[in-house]
């Protein structure tokens, strides 16, 4: 089953001021999401935003240095 992703308008601007290295592990990490939403992930904290209908979700991930400097090597 596969999920749509989708970006408020204020996570959206966030996205766009960060670096190009940083905006691709989250957009590399979103797209994961799509094909498999509930799957735990380390480094990623998913949870259920209360009050909304139909049921929306927020996720933190974390970016780490090694991670930044792992992408930029490519």
């Amino acid at each position: 089953m596969t999920f749509r992703v989708t970006l408020s308008e204020t996570a959206a601007r966030q996205l766009r001021k960060l670096t190009a290295g940083t905006r691709t592990i989250i957009v590399k990490g979103l797209s994961v999401l799509e094909e498999d939403t509930f799957r735990p992930r380390p480094k990623a904290d998913i949870r259920v935003i209360e009050g909304t209908d139909p049921g929306k979700y927020r996720i933190r991930i974390l970016i780490t240095r090694r991670s930044t400097r792992s992408l930029s090597a490519k």
